[in-house]
C-alpha cells in the first residue's frame, strides 16, 4: 500500500511541476531589472536608465547607475548615463 502512494505522489508531483506556468518574464524582474529575451535571464538597467522595464532615462538632475548620482548643471547639459557635459558635447 505505501508503494501505491508513494507512486501516487510522485506522479502527482511530477504532474504538476511539468504544468505549472513559469514566471521567466519582465514581470518576474526585480526593480531596477528588464527581462532579456535574448539570454532569457533578468538583466540590470543599462547605466542612466530606470523603471520596471528599464524604458525611461533618469529624471533631472539624476543620472548614472540607478540614478543614484546628481547634476550639477542645467537639465540640458545633464545626460542621463554621464552627468554633466560641456556644450561641445564632452563628458566631465
Amino acid at each position: 500500500m505505501e508503494a501505491v502512494v508513494f507512486i501516487f505522489l510522485s506522479i502527482l508531483l511530477v504532474t504538476v511541476n511539468t504544468t505549472s506556468p513559469q514566471k521567466n518574464n519582465e514581470e518576474s524582474c526585480p526593480p531596477w531589472f528588464h527581462w532579456d529575451e535574448d539570454s532569457h535571464q533578468c538583466q540590470s538597467c543599462p547605466i542612466g536608465y530606470y523603471s520596471p522595464n528599464c524604458s525611461l532615462p533618469c529624471r533631472y538632475p539624476s543620472y548614472g547607475e540607478r540614478c543614484q548620482k546628481l547634476c550639477n548643471c542645467t537639465a540640458e547639459y545633464c545626460a542621463s548615463d554621464k552627468g554633466c557635459i560641456n556644450k561641445t558635447s564632452e563628458y566631465r
